[in-house]
């Protein structure tokens, strides 16, 4: 879900070789990235024309289009609503994977696909998070410690919002505080055991029926949610402590 996002930026150059910069303007560009001064907010496309609806952005539309129907899924009785609902939610995390794939590949570029790719990873985990609290799997370590899932699932929600409101704020601040929020290798663990987590609870939402694998997965699934939870809860530690020199000290 991270390397999508910055995919989603991507775009291709085109044309002849542009004149060398003076000596002054090369030393002030690379002051300004020394700074981790952002880009300017329109990308350079050198005469390319953007394109809205992408095959990574379409991907994404798709995967928003999803979540009522993993909703209806996982509502619905019988063996049959599990393997849909998790069907649906696999196949949403496949094409988060091959959006971001695809976007590399062709170097495509849409701000519309930028914008609308953490969207729809937010919504997804947001509602399957709802889903798995309203009704955890009856069996492993859910019937053991029933609350397990509610707290980590508040724990991430809550991180989620928090996270937001601050990378608002440092958007806000300039190039050096949006600089320190910028996403790291704690983001990229956390959203892997997340998505494996819940993957997991879907799988076991009525329970394991003697089966040895969802009797692993329910054991897995809420450990691993705990886990997320944890490293969602240190990442922002680690992101606030960042930019609480910008807050107390106004660099």
């Amino acid at each position: 879900m991270v390397t999508t996002r910055a995919a989603h930026g991507l775009n291709g150059t085109s044309g002849a070789p542009a004149a060398p910069a003076p000596a002054g303007a090369r030393r002030r560009r690379v002051a300004a990235k020394a700074e981790g001064d952002a880009p300017s907010a329109a990308p350079a496309t050198d005469g390319a024309k953007e394109t809205i609806f992408t095959v990574p952005t379409i991907l994404t539309l798709a995967r928003m289009a999803a979540i009522p129907f993993v909703v209806l899924a996982y509502t619905g009785q019988g063996p049959q609503a599990v393997v849909v609902c998790t069907t649906l939610y696999i196949l949403a995390c496949v094409t988060d994977w091959l959006d971001g794939y695809i976007a590399r590949k062709t170097g495509t570029f849409s701000t519309f696909g930028a914008f609308l790719d953490p969207v729809s990873d937010k919504l997804m985990v947001t509602v399957i998070l709802i889903l798995v609290t309203y009704q955890a799997p009856p069996e492993g370590l859910c019937a053991q410690f029933p609350a397990l899932v509610p707290f980590s699932a508040g724990v991430i929600i809550c991180r989620e919002v928090a996270m937001s409101a601050l990378r608002e704020w440092a958007a806000s601040a300039g190039s050096k505080v949006r600089s320190a929020v910028a996403v790291n290798n704690l983001g990229k663990w956390k959203t892997a055991l997340q998505m494996s987590s819940l993957g997991f609870l879907l799988a076991c939402k009525e329970g394991c029926h003697g089966n040895p694998a969802l009797q692993f997965l329910s054991y897995a699934g809420p450990i691993f949610l705990l886990l997320s939870a944890l490293l969602a809860t240190y990442s922002f530690m680690v992101y606030f402590k960042g930019i609480w020199k910008f807050m107390v000290g106004g660099e």
